[in-house]
């Protein structure tokens, strides 16, 4: 009898932790990279910034060792009602694989020894939209795969190591936020900027 309580209740946490997996919270908890101090929560950010730059806090692991640069093939994907990561290409033709993915940075690293230093990282950004595609991506949880990264010294800041995301490493070897539905403000000739 025990047994069959046991089974039934590793059973119902399996669920669960599929059930979980599904949401936006799910898919961020189960990457090993995370944005800026954003580790136990999904990151939100409205994407009024320009193109080919960071608008995110920068790319790092949560295992806690430093990053340098990340990098990242594509493609960035978005999760579908379903509770399913689909690419970004399959909800717009204009949006292109790597319409979201890692634009070198500088950032701060808090050396072991408490010095500050700045090196060179990674935050998410977004290439240009096309066609007027961003409206498709607002209120959208978006996946950006990661396909390498340096890990850096803790004492130094030096790169230690470049790493290459193997296939063990391909599920969670990504990083997850949401695009808020904001509206970006008008730019000075009148044109809006969200267009």
């Amino acid at each position: 009898m025990c047994r069959i309580v046991k089974t039934v209740a590793a059973l119902a946490l399996t669920c669960a932790y599929t059930i979980a997996d599904t949401t936006c919270n799910g898919a961020a908890a189960s990457c090993g990279f995370f944005l800026g101090g954003s580790k136990d929560k999904v990151p939100v950010f409205d994407i009024c910034s320009p193109p080919s730059q960071g608008f995110t806090g920068a790319i790092k692991s949560r295992d806690g060792k430093p990053l340098g640069n990340v990098n990242s093939d594509g493609p960035a994907m978005y999760l579908t009602k379903s509770g399913n990561f689909k690419p970004l290409t399959t909800l717009n033709d204009n949006l292109s694989a790597t319409q979201f993915r890692p634009y070198s940075s500088k950032v701060d690293l808090k050396l072991s020894g408490s010095k500050k230093v700045k090196v060179d990282g990674a935050k998410i950004g977004h290439e240009n939209f096309q066609q007027k595609s961003k409206p498709d991506v607002k209120g959208r949880c978006i996946k950006v795969p990661l396909s390498n990264w340096q890990v850096l010294d803790p004492a130094t800041g030096e790169v230690r190591k470049n790493v290459q995301a193997s296939d063990a490493w391909q599920a969670t070897s990504c990083v997850v936020f949401k695009i808020s539905n904001a509206k970006c403000a008008r730019s000075l000739r009148g044109a809006d900027v969200d267009a």
